[in-house]
């Protein structure tokens, strides 16, 4: 952050347009989390990285769109009601990457690509781990 302006550096603009482009190719990203508040901050701060955001409840909801969609990655949370984030994460098909965004303190679990804690969420943040994810591929 630039201490005089309260922008980013242009540095952290260009590694954030990196990473938003080297994702951004019509790619569709499946948001599970109980909390409809969070989902909705969440499809903002992907505007622009991913084509379509769908919103899903739960786990439950998040499996069916993955298998209605050709989804290329799923943002879950971890605790949510019927289906949470570790039924979700072992049930989603190989190949398809899940990071976890969570308010909880906990290791990243073995199926997951990436761990995001809620309350250090920033766009830059998520840019970089879905580029991680995506490089990984």
């Amino acid at each position: 952050m630039n201490d005089q302006t309260n922008r980013p550096e242009p540095e952290t603009n260009q590694r954030v347009a990196a990473a938003i482009e080297a994702f951004a190719r019509g790619e569709i990203v499946v948001v599970a989390d109980d909390d409809a508040g969070f989902r909705q901050m969440v499809k903002s701060l992907l505007a622009g990285i991913a084509d379509r955001v769908i919103e899903a409840e739960d786990g439950a909801q998040a499996l069916a769109a993955v298998a209605a969609d050709h989804v290329d990655l799923v943002l879950t949370d971890l605790s949510m009601p019927e289906v949470d984030g570790h039924a979700l994460l072992e049930r989603l098909p190989d190949g398809l990457p899940a990071i976890v965004i969570t308010g909880l303190d906990v290791a990243p679990p073995p199926r997951a690509a990436a761990l995001l804690r809620k309350e250090e969420l920033t766009r830059e943040r998520l840019a970089f781990a879905i580029r991680r994810v995506q490089v990984t591929r």
